[in-house]
């Protein structure tokens, strides 16, 4: 996902990785653990609470002595690449259980309720219009995170696997900021349309005027949304915790899956014992052999270092990268094999991962937004809604579905005729909706269903007639450009919707259907049915090598 001279330099560094083999385990900054994680299973806590001088220096023996801290030397030698490939593995699967997320292009334009959930880089949709609206061209929509393309345009991480270091460049506040845009990209057919002719005077009645007229393409609107608590972003800190938590939090596992990985590894710690720092067999060169070298070396510096877990950490993990760098040299073949070794292994961890982990976490969340919209045969005016959504459940072991509620105002962008009479006002109307939204099975099951309801009170809905319209007969012609207040009242809406989700690219089909007491221009019942396609890029910033 990179372009131009980055897309190629990046070519080059991935050709000279696969030309360079023994570069894997070299120190790696995108492995998503910190040193302290990675050193996780050598008890260093064990020497630094001791106050006896000599319990101080045997803890510091049994620490520096790996051949009989195996598994804690497997864990920290796996490759930061497989690590990095586990930890967004580990978010696929959260994401795959959100039911936040808005299916549908943006604005309200298609769908009557817009949920909490957000994109991380990029998303778009095709669909056509809610039953809530007179005109219905199929709407074309772009939605992008502002966080996440800064990211992308400067070829850095979007969905960052990084460890908590903080030099880590985290995800700032703009990532909870997020641009949509609308366009309508296709004809509606001859629409019938009427509206009260503005006299000017409240003492003369208005004038009904009725004409027809073809809507056509263009711009729709434009939304600016920000998350006022976005606690559901698999960016957040806490999925990470959650990750490590898992990776870290099972000794029994780590050692069945981990007993080829450790015996390859214990092997070479042999070869090390037989072998001399000229590469010679100690037996044949008398020289004292590479490991206990490097255990004295080992030992020497823990006792040199000042007693607390910072120090002790830093010279441990500066050994260890030594001790792999010796293994390194004494079979060429060595960084292939952990890796191959290291893979089935994460692969054995993730088998047997708890689902209960990678459900989403049960929070609530708000979202503020700001539209612009320019509808056919309407003037421009401007939408604030407000809305919240939240878990029925707060056990993070199932997911029963979430709640979303929305409250909005509209306003015209100049003011309009109220009524047909003298009166102007800048005031369309508010609104207000609630949707429930649940998978269908598990917390990951590719289908979801989304039942809502919405009431709007149209204070004063106003029809423009457009250039061209053709005025039916026996009624008052009205130029085109002209203001007409068409019928105000109260607006109910209900829809249902089924969404599949393809795959595990981001893409779903949303086919739904919506009923409306009248339209936002005119009155009379309408159904309509609905079938659209969405993408969300999350899941491909989630992919192994994707940024």
């Amino acid at each position: 996902m990179r372009t131009g001279f980055k897309y190629f330099a990046g070519c080059l560094l991935s050709l000279t990785t696969l030309m360079a083999p023994h570069s894997l385990l070299a120190a790696d900054p995108s492995d998503p653990r910190t040193v302290a994680e990675r050193l996780y299973y050598f008890d260093l806590a064990k020497g630094l609470d001791s106050d006896n001088d000599s319990k101080r220096d045997e803890a510091r023996d049994a620490l520096a002595a790996v051949d009989k801290n195996g598994y804690a030397l497997m864990y920290y030698a796996i490759p930061a690449r497989l690590v990095k490939n586990s930890y967004k593995s580990f978010l696929q699967a959260v994401g795959e259980t959100r039911i936040d997320d808005q299916v549908g292009p943006a604005g309200g334009s298609t769908n009557v309720i817009s949920k909490t959930g957000m994109v991380s880089l990029f998303g778009f949709g095709l669909d056509s219009n809610d039953a809530i609206r007179t005109v219905d061209p199929n709407v074309l929509s772009l939605r992008l995170n502002v966080d996440g393309m800064a990211r992308f345009l400067s070829n850095q991480e979007t969905a960052s696997a990084c460890s908590a270091d903080p030099a880590c460049p985290t995800p700032g506040p703009l990532r909870n900021a997020e641009v949509w845009l609308a366009f309508n990209v296709s004809g509606t057919g001859t629409r019938a349309l009427e509206g009260l002719i503005p006299t000017g005077d409240a003492s003369v009645a208005p004038n009904l005027s009725r004409f027809t007229s073809t809507a056509t393409g263009g711009f729709a609107n434009v939304t600016a949304r920000f998350a006022l608590d976005k606690r559901r972003d698999l960016r957040l800190p806490e999925y990470r915790e959650r990750w490590i938590q898992w990776l870290e939090g099972n000794d029994e596992t780590l050692q069945g899956g981990g007993r080829e990985f450790w015996n390859y590894l214990k092997l070479k710690i042999q070869q090390l014992q037989q072998t001399g720092p000229s590469g010679k067999l100690v037996k044949d060169s008398g020289e004292m052999d590479q490991y206990t070298l490097w255990l004295r070396d080992t030992r020497e510096k823990l006792k040199e270092a000042p007693v607390n877990e910072i120090e002790w950490r830093n010279v441990m993990s500066q050994q260890l990268d030594v001790l792999l760098s010796d293994m390194r040299k004494i079979d060429r073949d060595f960084d292939d094999r952990v890796e191959e070794l290291a893979r089935a292994y994460v692969r054995y961890l993730e088998a047997r991962r708890d689902p209960k982990l990678t459900t989403i976490v049960p929070e609530t969340q708000s979202v503020l937004e700001y539209s612009y919209s320019e509808a056919p045969f309407q003037p421009r005016y401007h939408t604030v809604k407000f809305s919240h959504s939240y878990n029925v459940s707060e056990t993070p072991s199932v997911n029963p579905g979430a709640v979303t509620f929305n409250i909005g105002m509209d306003f015209y962008h100049d003011a309009e005729p109220a009524d047909g009479a003298a009166e102007m006002s800048r005031w369309r109307g508010a609104h207000f909706g609630a949707q429930f939204d649940r998978p269908l099975g598990s917390a990951n099951s590719i289908g979801q269903l989304s039942v809502g309801a919405y009431y709007a009170y149209l204070a004063n809905p106003v029809v423009i007639v457009p250039t061209g319209a053709t005025v039916a007969s026996g009624f008052t012609s009205a130029p085109a450009g002209t203001a007409l207040s068409a019928p105000q009242g109260s607006l109910v809406a209900a829809h249902a919707t089924l969404v599949i989700r393809t795959a595990k690219n981001g893409i779903k089909i949303p086919i739904g259907v919506s009923w409306a007491s009248r339209t936002d221009l005119q009155k009379g019942q309408e159904v309509r049915g609905h079938i659209g396609i969405t993408f969300d890029s999350t899941p491909l910033t989630l992919l192994t090598g994707g940024r």
